[in-house]
C-alpha cells in the first residue's frame, strides 16, 4: 500500500502546555463503515499519514496490538475505552502500556498520555493506540478482563466488542511530537490501522 500524505490544516509548530488533554472528541462512527479519517473531529493533521492492514499473527505488530486491545478491554461501563502501548525498534518490542481507565488528578487522562507519564526516554519509539466500542458495566470485579483478547479481535464474530477509530487528539499529538515519538499507529477498524509519522529522523 502506498503511503498517502494527510491534509495540512492543523499547525504543529507551537508546543502546547503539559496540561491534561481536553475531553476526547472522536466520532462514535466506525471509520470502516464509510467515513473518512480526515472527516472525524480532530481528524486532520499536517503529518504524513497512511493506512495499513491490521496485523496478522505473523506480523511483528500483532503482539503489540493484542496488548493495547487488552488494556482497552479492562474498561467497562464507559463511553471511551482506549488502550495504548509504547513500542521500540523496527521489531516493535513492547515497552510500556496504559489505558484511560484511571483518572489523573481527578481528570481523565488519555491512554497515550498515561503511557508517556512514567517514561523517561520515549524519543525514537512508536505508540500504538486501540479503541473498543462501549460496553455495559460488569456485574462484579471478577468479570474484569474476562473476555479473551484474541476473541475481541476475531473478525465476523457476533456480539464481540467493535474496534473503533483511535486517532489521537491534537493535544496528545502535540505532546507525542514534543516527546520525540517516531510514529503513532492507531486502530481505524478491525481490519485497518492508521499510521501518523511525527519524528521520522528519530
Amino acid at each position: 500500500m502506498v503511503p498517502a500524505v494527510g491534509s495540512s490544516t492543523t499547525s504543529h509548530g507551537a508546543a502546547l502546555s503539559d496540561a491534561e488533554c481536553a475531553p476526547c472528541t472522536h466520532s462514535e462512527q466506525d471509520i470502516g463503515q464509510g467515513a473518512d479519517a480526515s472527516a472525524a473531529p480532530g481528524g486532520t493533521s499536517s503529518y504524513r499519514e497512511w493506512q495499513i492492514e491490521a496485523p496478522d499473527k505473523e506480523s511483528e505488530l500483532w503482539d503489540s496490538l493484542q496488548i493495547a486491545v487488552a488494556q482497552a478491554a479492562t474498561i467497562h461501563g464507559r463511553k471511551y475505552r482506549y488502550g495504548a502501548l509504547l513500542i521500540a525498534g523496527d521489531d516493535h518490542v513492547p515497552m510500556r502500556s496504559g489505558s484511560n481507565k484511571k483518572p489523573f488528578m481527578r481528570d481523565n487522562i488519555h491512554a497515550e498520555m498515561s503511557v508517556l507519564k512514567g517514561c523517561s526516554r520515549p524519543a525514537g519509539k512508536d505508540m500504538l493506540i486501540a479503541r473498543l466500542a462501549p460496553t455495559a458495566p460488569v456485574a462484579s470485579a471478577d468479570d474484569e478482563g474476562a473476555v479473551g483478547v484474541r476473541t475481541l479481535l476475531a473478525a465476523g464474530k457476533p456480539r464481540q466488542p467493535k474496534i473503533l477509530n483511535a486517532r489521537p487528539c491534537e493535544n496528545c499529538e502535540a505532546k507525542m511530537v514534543r516527546k520525540g515519538i517516531r510514529r503513532c499507529y492507531f486502530t481505524v477498524n478491525s481490519t485497518t490501522l492508521g499510521v501518523l509519522e511525527y519524528n521520522p529522523e528519530q
